[in-house]
């Protein structure tokens, strides 16, 4: 079964790379993990290595936080995800 989740950045985040948002398929089977979302991000987009995901533990920078769909913050990267998610990351002193 292929799996479809989304990553949005919010704030500071999208400097790195030219896209708010970022689409992609696995076949992993029905549930992935935030581990699983952010090592394909780094291999979709290497150049948020060490400016908004830790490349050595497949982390977000302790300066940014990851909510899943807009109800709930992740901790640590375990954290799992069903077809049709969104991981969104912001970064923490996002102002309005």
């Amino acid at each position: 079964m292929t799996l479809t989740v989304a990553v949005e950045f919010h704030g500071v985040t999208t400097i790195p790379i030219t896209s708010k948002k970022i689409v992609f398929s696995s076949k992993k089977g029905n549930k992935i993990t935030v581990r699983d979302v952010i090592k394909e991000l780094l291999s979709l987009e290497p150049r948020l290595g060490g400016k908004v995901i830790d490349p050595s533990n497949h982390l977000l920078l302790s300066s940014y936080l990851g909510n899943i769909n807009g109800e709930k913050f992740i901790e640590g990267n375990e954290d799992e995800m069903k077809n049709g998610d969104s991981l969104i990351v912001i970064p923490r002193m996002a102002g309005g």
